[in-house]
């Protein structure tokens, strides 16, 4: 009950500060907007939703953590998470159990999602409410280390155009955190040398070409690593493939990117010539990786989680840029309309399911539970890491 309470704060939020008023920044917007973050903390910190993410951290913490006055340097080199991770669980391990950790980890995250938001979006409850309906119960409560890393990304690009130094280091501490994060290198690359949107599109294009045209390309991947030493990346392959609803999940985001992206400048706000640029950027990017998980890298969809922000911010933008000229009631008419697909759309497999698995992961659901879904997947219910 109480998620579909918060989805109704925040449509009512949306309707009434985004949809309809002209200046959405007054001080009464501003406090419903941090009452609807601080709920969204409350229930990310105190949650009883499982999932095999959070299974494991919450394993590693009670059984493999060590408190932080013994953590050595080849605890640090050896651990499977990232140095940043092993550091701060270590600490709160010193003086308190997991579910305040996990409640600190919730804190951080969404707060830095709220600072994020209210910055650079004009409409910034209608980007909440996207942000609850797509990311908010995978990010907040599965991808907890992943959430983390997002996080610092986002303090990251925020201080790119202020303060190079401060902005490189908390980039750094995204990467401990969740290796994954590398990849962003490029994104930082182009805006610090501010290259042209169609040099990144033509390189983006070049990358892609292969990938598209090479049969299983992990398996080249693979046989020319092979070349310099012994890799297995078969945990790469063994996602099944996209459902045929997946493919149209897919497909329906990447031609609405393509949209922002061709009609980025004409979309209405008060970003100055840096803000514009980061925020086309890091979409063309979201586009690429669309792009190489529907043609051939399955994995490739957790990468996409560090953009998907971007991209609620622009499209809402984009969206209220288009509804400018209409009436109320048509706006609203709008929007309850699409509200009930967009949420569709957030509870439906993406991918085929398994059969031979036990326990059906969020590799199979994305993303992976849903405001209508509030109870235990009884399959998870007296699930332990141990029996993974």
């Amino acid at each position: 009950m109480i998620y579909f309470v918060l989805l109704l704060i925040l449509f009512f939020g949306s309707v009434k500060y985004d949809l309809f008023q002209e200046y959405p920044r007054k001080s009464s917007s501003i406090t419903y907007l941090k009452f609807s973050y601080i709920l969204l903390w409350g229930v990310a910190a105190f949650r009883f939703r499982l999932g095999p993410d959070s299974i494991a951290y919450e394993y590693f913490y009670d059984n493999e953590m060590r408190e932080f006055y013994s953590i050595t340097l080849d605890h640090l080199i050896d651990s499977r998470f990232g140095i940043v991770w092993v550091l701060l669980s270590g600490l709160f391990k010193s003086f308190s159990g997991y579910y305040v950790y996990q409640a600190f980890i919730a804190l951080f995250s969404i707060f830095s999602v709220y600072a994020f938001v209210r910055r650079y979006s004009q409409y910034p409850h209608i980007t909440s409410l996207l942000f609850y309906l797509f990311l908010y119960h995978y990010f907040s409560m599965e991808i907890l280390r992943e959430a983390c890393a997002i996080s610092f990304f986002l303090w990251s690009l925020s201080y790119l155009d202020r303060n190079k130094v401060f902005s490189g280091l908390l980039y750094i501490l995204c990467v401990l955190t969740h290796w994954y994060s590398v990849v962003l290198i490029p994104i930082y690359i182009i805006l610090i040398f501010n290259v042209s949107h169609r040099k990144v599109l033509i390189s983006c294009f070049l990358f892609l070409l292969p990938l598209i045209l090479i049969d299983n390309p992990v398996d080249k991947i693979e046989t020319f690593l092979n070349v310099f030493r012994s890799v297995d990346l078969t945990y790469y392959k063994v996602l099944p493939n996209l459902s045929f609803f997946g493919y149209i999940y897919y497909f329906m985001k990447l031609g609405f990117t393509l949209i922002l992206i061709a009609y980025s400048r004409k979309i209405k706000s008060s970003w100055g010539v840096f803000e514009s640029r980061m925020f086309v950027v890091v979409t063309i990017f979201y586009c690429t990786f669309i792009v190489i998980r529907i043609f051939g890298i399955p994995h490739f969809e957790r990468f996409l989680n560090y953009f998907v922000i971007f991209v609620m911010i622009l499209g809402s933008q984009y969206v209220m840029t288009l509804l400018g000229r209409f009436s109320y009631g048509l706006k609203l008419l709008v929007f309850s309309v699409a509200l009930p697909i967009i949420v569709i759309f957030s509870m439906s497999p993406i991918l085929k399911v398994d059969e031979t698995k036990k326990f059906q992961t969020y590799s199979t659901f994305y993303p992976y539970y849903s405001i209508f879904n509030p109870n235990y997947d009884e399959s998870r219910e007296n699930y332990s890491f141990e029996g993974w």
